[in-house]
């Protein structure tokens, strides 16, 4: 409580200075100040009360000109309303009625029954006096005053900015204004066009639209009929002259629902204004161009379409079509009963992406993209004398990004019609001057933008810049289509009908390389330039892309059955290759943070949600999902380097990329140790996570130990070993690389009936033919077939994400294991998050026999129908079983023909490959993401990956492991080591391989060399026992020999050890 005191006095107690100086003076600067304020306060007053005063004026001059409107609404009408002799006027009173008209009735119409009359007098007095109007008797501006006032009331009045009063259909006072507005049309300047379509769209809106259901009007209703009549008079008298050609065709055209009040025949007589249209479109300044949403410009082609589809000159209607699509840059989307809410949802965060539900407008676009529309397109713009392919591929990669739904489709019918369309687009592509500059050198950002912006005049017939670009995307869509199609015999054949002759491959490919080498390292440049950036990067088109696309499934095509020059590929001349690796090693620090930066946000949310779900796998699951939305497509602005490494790396050496991939791995470890010192126990030693691992459930117990580190299974692990007899002796980073190479081993091992063991975990993986492994597809079987249940699915699947984290380890720590993977399931690793899909050429390394019996599918002469196929095939599902799973939907009553095969041969290689591996592959990436970034991976080839998994497939060489050796109680002149190194020496290469593997682990050599090795290849003399074999400790690389006096008896006991295919047991 704080004391009060009262004295009885009321009055303020005076201030007495103490402080012997003058008060006034020591307040002089407050004083001031004060002075100042109020002078502002005043200012400010003054200014409220001026601003109160002309408020107020203008509020009472505006309703006192609203009494006044009323007024003369009121003289007007008992003047006029209520008489019948002066329907015919003189000049004078026709323009004392139009002059007060004008000045009331759009500021007081209300679409009352007064209204209604009003409307109907004028219409009277229009009609008897029209000679004085055509005999422009009456001044030009009343009378386009009152077609403006006609105009504006034939528009709904908003109540607010939200909402919008929509009359529920027309009504007689609009067919009044609009035969008032068709008197008049003569002394429109600029045309009513716009306001017949700003009035239909006004009594559609919230009716007809491209995401709102289809709610049309009755079209007999009278008030329809007179409306649509009226406004048919009124479009043939504005167009006969085609003064306004392009307000038709670009506003009025854009109006939706045009269908519901306008036939094809009430349009095709005004087809002669196209030919205006478009001459005075194509020399319209852009910036004065009719501002059209992207809605509006998607009604405005179907309604083109819809109107003019069967004009007689196909040929202008494919101009005109040109025009109308090439500005929409949205992609329209069905409704689906298989669309997710997922993908609703992305559909909605997407400005890109519209579902349409109109059934007019999907009905539309479904036709503009059908077959018949395409064999008409093609017959007339590459099949006949007015032969256009700048404007069929324009016209193509349009109508593709706006309706993507029907991208493939389109594709494989231009791809696979007899026309050559493929070879036709190249032909003309060469002698575009982009490619005959990029056949020369990779150019830079300038010069690109000099040709494809057309900064230089051109010769006569040249296409322009942006006619290249449509071109080369078409080229890249057909061409890229027709690679996943055809096998490698087509591919290397002499002449092919669809695709491109061996030699036009390699100049594609020297063209390619260079083009897309230009993009990616000037990609920050290009980004600043907004014309070049939107030409060749703004989607939904993106001509960098699809560059990098193909040129990548040509160099998988030339890595698998190589047709190119050695080092064809390496870009090395165009940068320091020092300079390039340590401004990679830089960017990729900034970005490894800026997404660690995310990851600890995903990690947060994960932390902090209510949900009671242990289960590792799906919170992977999300974490991944979350992550990868989070990242950019696109990383060339901002690490144009690591962008190149991700997109080309074959521009630059293995080694070079070898020696990249390592710095990347010290630096995080050298991260990892900074931000999470080791911890020391009682005696001063690092305290490492420890796992007693029982060596006949090796990997149950890795994963009970090591599962739940996450990201921390990068750190020094400890291992102890245990069998029957208890916990084994050792210890250190020779007992981990132990426990990885032999959990490798054994993790990857599949069963002997291809069968998932829950008991044993075996099964995990399957091999192909070759003894190659990839994940077992019984594990992908869809819920639909399989014959796993839940909890069998569900272990599978937390295992096989150990396993991914298994070899991420091995990988971080340089250790090299003994297991080889399928070709096509490494280069899943290798575009991990570019939505990679193994094509048909890859299902040889699947399954050789279904491959070649696909084979002779394709090239069988007779009917396919004979063969008795459909669209389905026999899976194993797990237990033993297999069932009948459909390839497509109803696949099972759908048989295979000579006209679907080629359909039939892929989507049973996209379902061996992709299909039933995706949950796996997924699953096994996740958990390998978890100690290394996949973009790290994205810099090797599959070949490449397995060399960093295995080591460099390539003859042992023994002097490199002679000088990087260390000798152990030997002395190097010692008789033992001299016949050593000689038997070694004269092994074959296969024993030198088995040699290599006895003592290592791993049949390969490092793959820089034995330099490399840690710790060193090493001698120790085991004793002077001659009847002792050589035993080995692959831990440590290590060989413990006997000091053998014999080189007989030193090669027989070696080559019994090396053959004995015996592991840890010899040491």
């Amino acid at each position: 409580m704080y004391g009060m005191n009262f004295t009885g006095q009321h009055r303020r107690a005076r201030h007495i200075n103490l402080g012997g100086r003058n008060a006034t003076a020591s307040s002089k600067d407050s004083v001031v100040r004060r002075a100042q304020f109020d002078r502002e306060r005043r200012e400010k007053a003054r200014k409220e009360e001026n601003a109160a005063i002309k408020i107020q004026s203008f509020y009472r001059s505006r309703k006192e000109v609203e009494s006044i409107r009323h007024e003369i609404e009121t003289q007007w009408n008992s003047s006029f309303l209520g008489s019948t002799e002066l329907v015919i006027m003189s000049q004078p009173q026709l323009t004392n009625c139009l002059l007060q008209f004008n000045f009331f009735f759009k500021y007081t119409f209300s679409g009352s029954s007064t209204n209604e009359e009003q409307v109907k007098f004028i219409l009277k007095i229009l009609k008897n006096n029209i000679d004085q109007f055509q005999e422009k008797q009456i001044d030009a501006h009343l009378v386009v005053t009152l077609i403006d006032t006609l105009s504006t009331v034939l528009r709904p009045k908003t109540k607010s900015k939200q909402t919008t009063i929509i009359e529920s259909a027309p009504k007689p006072i609009d067919a009044d204004i609009l035969y008032a507005l068709e008197l008049l049309q003569d002394f429109s300047s600029t045309g009513l066009l716009p306001t017949c379509g700003a009035y239909i769209q006004s009594i559609t809106a919230n009716h007809i639209t491209l995401t709102a259901p289809n709610q049309y009007y009755n079209k007999n209703t009278k008030a329809i009929t007179i409306v649509r009549d009226s406004l048919i008079k009124i479009i043939s008298h504005q167009i006969e002259s085609y003064s306004h050609a392009i307000d038709f065709f670009a506003s009025f055209l854009s109006t939706p629902g045009l269908h519901v009040f306008f036939t094809s025949s009430q349009f095709l007589p005004y087809s002669n204004a196209l030919k205006t249209f478009i001459n005075k479109y194509s020399a319209l300044d852009p910036s004065k161009a009719p501002v059209i949403s992207q809605e509006n410009l998607v009604w405005r082609l179907v309604n083109f379409y819809h109107f003019f589809g069967t004009l007689a000159d196909q040929s202008l209607f494919y101009q005109t079509l040109n025009i109308f699509i090439s500005p929409i840059n949205i992609q329209i989307e069905p409704p689906s009963k298989t669309t997710t809410a997922k993908r609703l949802k992305k559909l909605s965060e997407n400005p890109i992406f519209l579902l349409s539900t109109n059934d007019f407008v999907i009905t539309k676009l479904n036709e503009l993209t059908g077959r018949s529309f395409f064999t008409s397109i093609m017959d007339t713009l590459l099949g006949s004398p007015e032969f256009n392919l700048p404007l069929f591929s324009s016209i193509v990669t349009s109508l593709t990004s706006l309706y993507p739904i029907k991208k493939q489709q389109i594709v494989m019918f231009i791809t696979l019609s007899p026309l050559a369309v493929i070879q036709q687009l190249w032909e003309t592509i060469k002698s575009t001057s982009l490619c005959q500059m990029v056949l020369e050198k990779s150019p830079d950002k300038n010069t690109l933008a000099r040709i494809l912006l057309d900064e230089e005049p051109m010769p006569a017939g040249q296409v322009n810049g942006a006619q290249t670009v449509s071109l080369l995307s078409l080229f890249l869509d057909l061409y890229s289509y027709w690679l996943i199609v055809a096998n490698d015999a087509e591919f290397h054949g002499t002449s092919t009908t669809h695709g491109l002759p061996k030699q036009n491959v390699k100049d594609l490919a020297q063209f390619l390389r260079n083009i897309c080498f230009s993009l990616l390292w000037n990609a920050s440049e290009i980004s600043t330039d907004q014309k070049l950036n939107s030409l060749l990067n703004v989607a939904p088109l993106s001509v960098t892309n699809s560059c990098v696309l193909v040129m990548r499934q040509i160099y998988i095509r030339d890595s698998r059955r190589q047709f190119l020059p050695n080092d064809f590929w390496l870009m090395i001349n165009n940068f320091q290759i020092e300079h390039f690796i340590s401004s990679v090693v830089q960017e990729e620090e900034q970005l490894r943070r800026e997404n660690e930066a995310r990851n600890m946000e995903v990690d947060d949310e994960l932390s902090d949600s209510d949900s009671d779900n242990e289960d590792d796998v799906e919170q992977e699951s999300y974490r991944q999902s979350k992550i990868s939305d989070s990242n950019p497509r696109s990383l060339g602005g901002i690490v144009p380097r690591l962008e190149i490494l991700r997109q080309a790396p074959f521009f630059i050496p293995f080694d070079t990329r070898l020696k990249i991939f390592q710095e990347f791995i010290e630096n995080l470890r050298a991260e990892e140790a900074a931000t999470n010192p080791p911890t020391l126990n009682f005696f001063g030693l690092e305290s490492r996570q420890t796992g007693v691992i029982r060596r006949d459930y090796l990997l149950e117990d890795a994963y009970t130990a090591f599962n739940k580190l996450g990201s921390d299974f990068r750190q020094p692990i400890a291992v102890r070993f245990s069998n029957e007899y208890g916990v084994e002796a050792g210890v250190g980073a020779g007992i981990t690389k132990e426990f990885l190479t032999i959990i490798s081993k054994t993790a990857f091992k599949p069963s002997p009936d291809n069968e998932y063991n829950m008991e044993t975990k075996e099964g995990l993986f399957v091999s192909s033919g070759e003894h190659l492994l990839f994940p077992n597809p019984i594990l992908g079987v869809s819920r639909k077939y399989t014959n796993l249940d839940h909890e069998e699915k569900l272990d599978a699947n937390r295992y096989m994400v150990f396993l991914g984290k298994i070899i991420g380890k091995c990988l971080y720590e340089n250790i090299l294991v003994d297991v080889e993977f399928a070709p096509f399931f490494l280069q899943k690793w290798a575009a991990a998050g570019m939505g990679y899909r193994n094509s048909f050429d890859d299902l040889y390394s699947f399954d050789p026999e279904l491959y070649e019996n696909l084979i002779k599918l394709y090239n069988y002469p007779g009917n396919v129908e004979d063969l008795m196929l459909d669209f389905s095939i026999n899976q194993e599902v797990g237990h033993g079983l297999k069932s009948v799973v459909e390839l497509k939907p109803n696949g099972a009553n759908i048989p295979v023909t000579n006209a679907n095969r080629l359909e039939y041969i892929h989507a049973v290689a996209n379902y061996k490959l992709n299909i039933v591996l995706h949950q796996q592959t997924s699953l096994f990436l996740q958990g390998l993401s978890v100690i290394l970034p996949p973009r790290w991976l994205s810099m090797f080839n599959a070949r490449e990956i397995q060399m960093l998994i295995s080591g460099r497939p390539a003859a042992i060489n023994i002097d490199d492991l002679r000088k990087n050796s260390v000798l152990i109680n030997f002395e190097e002149n010692d008789d033992t080591i001299k016949y050593f190194w000689e038997v070694v020496e004269e092994l074959s290469d296969e024993d030198k391989s088995r040699f290599i593997k006895f003592v290592t682990s791993v049949p390969k050599a490092p793959l820089l060399g034995f330099e490399a090795l840690n710790p060193h290849f090493a001698i120790r003399n085991a004793g002077p026992d001659e009847q002792r074999l050589p035993t080995s400790s692959t831990c440590i690389n290590l060989i413990k020999l006997p000091a053998y006096k014999s080189k007989k008896i030193l090669r027989e006991k070696i080559l019994n050890s090396i053959h004995a295919d015996a592991g840890f047991e010899l040491s």
